[in-house]
């Protein structure tokens, strides 16, 4: 994601960050539930409600659903910063992939790798079918993949840019798409393809995104444009997709894309066609701004917000649960997130990265939920209530 100095909100403020702007598709093998099973504290009565009830939220708080299942890792725990840009499953391996600083990190489920990249700033990350990572920061791009040996290389490309454009500043964005690889700067975008680079400039600030095969460029404040074959056409001016920053798109169904901007529009793209959804989500995100979204299973969106945690939301926008400090994830600003296969919510933000484990279908209840110490004895349902009992007592 987009960071200026410690932290950077919107492009608004400035560029979104770039994805591969289509999740991995469930096909894609990812890490087991066993490698990312959550740390969870045998002292206490722990209820997984996900095996009784599905997690939701109303207006009145449902006293079944309690904290969500979270594991916090530590700068320590990767040997890196804090600040989190990017992460992403790898697809063909399932290991994550998180991009803070001048490092590339590699989860395997059980231990971290660091790779140095030697990209300032790097910002934004996107993978190939190969598994080659696509990465750029300030004034160098490259790639990092495995040697014969499996160990992580970076090349970098910066040396093989026309010489007038080398220091090209911060690169914020990255699409990859089957015959090239395209970034982009504030004012640039830079392509490529058959081992050389071509750039195009433009005269205001701009953001690249690509999904279903479909790459675009949109030049805050005036319209949103998107590449021919040949060059960047315009495509809409209306103000939903060429005002306030674009943050991400996605692929969805008969060949329409969803995307949403910085100040919390959502919206379908049909190709020139603009049509608004999810109308009750700029209510529910308030005076934060959006920095990212993405689609829940089965409908709805996960929202990283600058200060408001993570909006989980129905299809209409509507809050259906809250994951911030209280839940025990961060406020930090939320960067990035993607899930992995096992229904894990991963979140990149400025302090580090969480892992929200089965975050539409369980929570547990501890001693801050009220329930005493030592192993439960039993578990019941009696007139409406749900019962347990650790020894000496019950509790309900």
């Amino acid at each position: 994601m987009a960071i200026r100095s410690a932290y950077a909100p919107p492009r608004d403020h400035a560029p979104a960050p770039l994805t591969p702007a289509v999740p991995p598709p469930p096909s894609l093998p990812v890490l087991s539930a066993r490698l990312f099973a959550p740390r969870v504290c045998t002292a206490s009565v722990l209820l997984c409600l996900g095996l009784l009830m599905p997690v939701a939220v109303s207006a009145a708080p449902d006293p079944e659903v309690g904290t969500p299942l979270v594991r916090a890792f530590k700068p320590r725990d990767y040997q890196g910063s804090p600040a989190v840009a990017r992460v992403l499953p790898h697809p063909a391996t399932g290991e994550l992939l998180l991009l803070a600083g001048t490092f590339l990190h590699i989860y395997n489920g059980t231990t971290w790798t660091a790779l140095q990249t030697d990209t300032p700033g790097a910002r934004c990350l996107a993978l190939d079918a190969s598994g080659r990572a696509w990465l750029g920061g300030v004034d160098q791009l490259g790639y990092a993949e495995r040697d014969a040996l499996g160990a992580w290389r970076f090349q970098p490309l910066a040396e093989k840019l026309p010489a007038e454009h080398r220091k090209l500043g911060r690169i914020w964005d990255c699409v990859v798409q089957p015959d090239a690889v395209w970034f982009a700067t504030d004012t640039k975008v830079i392509r490529w393809q058959a081992g050389a680079f071509r750039v195009w400039t433009f005269p205001g600030t701009g953001t690249l995104l690509g999904a279903g095969g479909q790459l675009f460029f949109q030049l805050k404040n005036q319209a949103l444009l998107r590449w021919d074959g040949t060059e960047f056409r315009e495509l809409s001016r209306d103000p939903l997709v060429a005002g306030p920053s674009l943050m991400r798109l996605y692929a969805a169904e008969r060949g329409t894309l969803l995307g949403m901007n910085s100040a919390g529009g959502f919206f379908r793209l049909r190709d020139a066609q603009v049509e608004p959804i999810a109308p009750a989500f700029k209510a529910t995100l308030g005076n934060a701004r959006l920095i990212c979204a993405l689609p829940r299973p089965g409908g709805g969106w996960y929202a990283g917000t600058d200060r408001a945690g993570i909006l989980v939301t129905d299809a209409d926008g509507q809050l259906v649960r809250r994951l911030d400090k209280s839940a025990g994830v961060t406020e930090s600003p939320i960067m990035d997130l993607a899930l992995d296969r096992d229904g894990a919510l991963w979140a990149a933000t400025l302090a580090g990265p969480f892992q929200i484990a089965q975050p539409e279908g369980a929570t547990f209840f501890g001693e801050a939920q009220g329930v005493p110490q030592g192993f439960s004895q039993g578990l019941d349902r009696h007139q409406g209530r749900l019962t347990s009992a650790p020894p000496p007592a019950c509790s309900n």
